[in-house]
């Protein structure tokens, strides 16, 4: 347990077959706070486990999961076997993955609007944003695309006073484009490590230009 970094482990007493309980650090310690010394497996089981199955509803399974901190899957029909072990870590270190790139996205848009806000006019951003399907009222309806456009155009770009290299922005901002459209058409294979990085480090890129468009009125 300490090797894998586990903090139960399913116990059996036919291979995979026949699950007698489950033994942890917190059964290991109520036993040594109760004066048991042994070193067998059998004086530090605990018989109450939890079991789900494979075709279980998954709010079912996650209710009973983050109840009892973990659930053992055991095949269905006559396939008895135990399949594994879903913690209330698995579940998290999971939510995070299917969530961190849209909780970058939204932070990217956020960091964007932050940047534009109060320095152009909703003419200017009309003018500019003409072709686009959606109609403009306030910088709230821009997409990514119309970010671009705004981005670099010469005379907005001057207008935004921003410390960065202007092309440099527009690819960065055409790469996050691409990457979102990938996300919310919701790509079979997922969003990989490497654009979560881009988006990652686009996010604190931008963050750095907001820090210091604006560090002269906060010293004020």
């Amino acid at each position: 347990m300490q090797m894998n970094k586990y903090s139960q482990l399913p116990v059996t007493n036919n291979g995979v077959r026949g699950i007698v309980g489950y033994i942890s650090w917190e059964s290991i310690s109520e036993a040594w706070a109760n004066g048991i010394e042994s070193e067998c497996v059998k004086d530090y089981v605990k018989e109450e486990i939890q079991i789900i199955h494979p075709d279980t509803p998954l709010l079912d399974a996650v209710k009973t999961i983050y109840k009892n901190d973990f659930a053992i899957v055991i095949g269905n029909g006559n396939d008895k076997s135990m399949l594994g072990i879903i913690t209330t870590a698995d579940i998290s270190s999971e939510f995070l993955s299917n969530t961190k790139p849209f909780l970058l996205l939204e932070e990217i848009e956020k960091s964007i609007r932050v940047l534009l806000n109060g320095t152009l006019l909703l003419e200017d951003i009309k003018d500019i944003c003409k072709n686009t399907e959606k109609e403009i009222s306030s910088i709230d309806d821009l997409s990514f695309g119309d970010y671009k456009c705004i981005i670099e155009n010469p005379r907005l770009w001057d207008k935004l006073k921003i410390d960065a290299d202007n092309k440099l922005l527009v690819e960065r901002l055409d790469e996050i484009r691409k990457i979102r459209n990938e996300i919310m058409h919701f790509a079979p294979d997922g969003i990989d490590e490497k654009a979560i990085g881009v988006l990652d480090n686009i996010s604190k890129y931008l963050g750095s230009l907001i820090k210091y468009k604006y560090r002269d009125v906060r010293g004020n």
